[in-house]
């Protein structure tokens, strides 16, 4: 009896590790870039996120025998190109060169095909190449019996019962999916107090100020509301049913751009109100955070792939003619700058927006240390999507 349950232990075994290889394909694949206006360190990063999408592109290639039309089988491999670096879980680079003006590089990939939103391991990379941002979350919540959403960060609101099911579950279940740093939820209220004057919705001064109280990078703001259901005869005249709906936003902080919005309605029944108001919550909570994981890593995922938009305050700029030679600096002789858009400029004061392969530490630290044509740059603040600067000569 003893040996047959060890091998069957052995059998299952074999059997999860067969499953977790199946889920993982190892491809060697090239890519390449052109080098344009000398800027190799750019034309590498593009070299190596075209690489990753070919080995991409070769991982989902085996699967064709499993779709049985040549149309539905393109529509999911523009869709898994789309976002072709949330599927790598990790890689190494071969070999790298430069032929003429054209960068290759030479990856081994391992490629999960599994979708972005439950590939955990996947989001774990492409957090890893924002930085890992500090997120905070910040849920009201009115169950049954509650004349309104309780709202922790509003001081001197008195409610009837605050539970706070929606923040705590979608709290645990964006850090099983690989946020690993969330703002406690006790200093998020108490700082969120102190800014004060918002309920459901932030405005772009609010985000910024709680951003530099809690370091977060983004806020995941939202309300969650139940509300009684008609009885349910099969279950006998004792329960109770209810149906609960969550919606949310993520906003980046140091811009207020919205990365997602989210919703779920869900329902629940059990044999007192507030039990089911509370499975309910907990219900839409977890939706709330799958589609929340979703959606900021579809967003991430571009920023990666496409450069992320990094917004570039340039003061002391004497004319007009100044602006468009900083421009024209920043297009020509910055690493990783995709294109560069004016968005005004006044009173000494230039608005840029930047598109941006790499970090954006990285860039401030190179704005610093180069002159750019006839100026010089000192940096005066940093954020994950933002730069100021003061312009000498």
């Amino acid at each position: 009896m003893r040996t047959s349950k060890a091998l069957a232990l052995v059998v299952l075994a074999l059997a999860c590790a067969a499953r977790a290889a199946d889920d993982v394909q190892l491809q060697e694949a090239t890519g390449q870039a052109a080098v344009l206006n000398g800027d190799k360190p750019a034309a590498r990063e593009k070299a190596i996120d075209d690489a990753l999408r070919q080995a991409v592109k070769m991982a989902v290639g085996t699967q064709v025998q499993s779709v049985t039309e040549v149309q539905e089988f393109q529509t999911k491999m523009d869709t898994v190109l789309e976002h072709s670096t949330g599927y790598v879980k990790r890689y190494e680079i071969l070999k790298e060169g430069t032929e003429g003006d054209v960068v290759q590089v030479t990856v081994r990939a391992q490629v999960s095909l599994a979708a972005l939103d439950k590939d955990l391991e996947a989001l774990g990379l492409l957090m890893a190449r924002k930085n890992f941002p500090r997120t905070m979350v910040l849920i009201a919540e009115q169950n049954i019996g509650m004349a309104a959403p309780a709202r922790p960060w509003v001081r001197n609101e008195v409610v009837s019962a605050d539970l706070r099911v929606a923040e705590n579950v979608v709290l645990d279940e964006l850090r099983q999916r690989g946020f690993r740093q969330l703002v406690d939820a006790g200093i998020a209220e108490e700082k969120a107090a102190s800014v004060g004057g918002f309920t459901t919705s932030l405005t772009a001064a609010q985000a910024r100020k709680l951003g530099s109280l809690t370091h977060a990078e983004v806020i995941l703001l939202g309300q969650a509301i139940v509300s009684q259901r008609a009885p349910i005869a099969e279950l006998g005249p004792d329960w109770h049913s209810c149906s609960a709906n969550l919606s949310a936003r993520a906003v980046n902080t140091d811009n207020g751009d919205v990365l997602a919005t989210v919703e779920s309605t869900q329902n629940a029944a059990a044999l007192d109100d507030l039990s089911c108001g509370k499975q309910a919550i907990q219900k839409a909570a977890k939706k709330v955070a799958e589609q929340v994981v979703q959606k900021v890593g579809a967003r991430w995922s571009e920023d990666v792939s496409g450069g992320n938009a990094v917004r570039v305050t340039a003061r002391k700029v004497g004319s007009l003619r100044a602006a468009s030679d900083f421009k024209g600096a920043l297009t020509q002789q910055m690493r990783g700058v995709r294109s560069v858009a004016q968005r005004s400029y006044g009173g000494g004061t230039q608005e840029l927006d930047v598109t941006l392969v790499g970090s954006t530490e990285q860039f401030a630290e190179e704005l610093e240390s180069k002159k750019l044509g006839r100026f010089t740059v000192r940096v005066t603040s940093v954020t994950a999507n933002t730069v100021d600067v003061e312009l000498g000569q």
